[in-house]
């Protein structure tokens, strides 16, 4: 895997086998990343990446120039990675929390101005888990939630639903602040 652009560029980390993650493709991260680029200037914003994961993401948001980035993943052998991972690439901005998003999510103080979630694909939380950040505030004004789920899911009809982008399998939902 690889960061595909920002100060660490190019850079690649290698994930163990054993980690229960389903990490975003290049060609996705780039298309996705592209999109915001549009939108915001990353040196001014804080983001949220949920499900993190390898911290694929999180890294990305980081290498980018983010003023702030917030990793949660339940997963201890994940924040391990996150974290010796920072520590290879120098990214000091980065908070890296074990945390379960159930209970993060209404108790969190803090807020931001891109959240990235990508929750597992099974199971029937993934609904709840967007209901849950769609009625929180932790999301800034003029802010964006992207939500990563399978083509079996549709939430065009909730409330601030922005649009739907495809990149392969992966499907994104965005919701406005």
């Amino acid at each position: 895997m690889r960061i595909v652009a920002g100060s660490l560029k190019g850079r690649r980390f290698s994930p163990p086998a054993n980690l229960p993650v389903r990490p975003t493709k290049d060609f996705s991260k780039e298309a996705i990343f592209s999109m915001l680029d549009n939108l915001y200037d990353f040196t001014a914003c804080t983001a949220l990446d949920l499900f993190s994961g390898t911290g694929n993401i999180a890294y990305e948001f980081a290498s980018r120039g983010c003023k702030h980035v917030t990793a949660v993943d339940i997963n201890a052998k994940c924040v391990t990675f996150i974290r010796t991972t920072c520590k290879q690439f120098g990214i000091e901005n980065m908070d890296i929390l074990k945390a379960d998003i159930k209970r993060f999510i209404p108790r969190t103080s803090s807020t931001f101005d891109i959240i990235y979630a990508d929750p597992p694909f099974e199971g029937d939380d993934v609904e709840k888990t967007l209901d849950s950040l769609l009625e929180s505030k932790i999301l800034n004004e003029d802010g964006i939630l992207l939500f990563e789920h399978t083509k079996r899911k549709d939430f065009s009809k909730k409330e601030r639903f922005w649009e739907r982008r495809k990149y392969g399998e992966v499907h994104i939902s965005i919701f406005s602040a």
